[in-house]
């Protein structure tokens, strides 16, 4: 599956869905329920989903998005999949720490790193 909302574009690499949020800024309600959607989407359809969301292109989230998130890792672990964020910026990274978020996500700086740990998994 591979498809693309200018937001977010998904694809699939050996059974692991990969996301690639789009967008310096998440902060538009209008936005973030986009990009919840279409993951959720692609997750959907996975029986053990394996997800890596790439922040690369991201500098700014809200909270609604960090709500978003948990979103997602709870229906990957709905599911017995597992959820791995990578390429976070650092000032966002801080909204990871200070809201005790890096407890929940599996944080890696590199997609390599997340990869690998999504492979891993049986």
């Amino acid at each position: 599956m591979n498809s693309s909302n200018g937001l977010v574009r998904i694809f699939n690499k050996d059974q692991i869905v990969i996301v690639s949020l789009n967008c310096k800024k998440l902060l538009e309600e209008e936005h973030i329920n986009s990009v919840r959607d279409s993951i959720l989407g692609a997750i959907g359809a996975a029986p053990v989903p394996k997800v890596l969301i790439d922040f690369d292109e991201v500098e700014f989230l809200s909270s609604a998005m960090l709500g978003a998130l948990i979103k997602i890792n709870a229906a990957v672990n709905e599911k017995k999949g597992k959820l791995a964020l990578c390429n976070i910026e650092d000032n966002i990274a801080q909204i990871f720490k200070i809201t005790a978020l890096e407890k929940i996500f599996d944080i890696y700086d590199e997609p390599e790193e997340a990869l690998t740990s999504l492979e891993n998994q049986s």
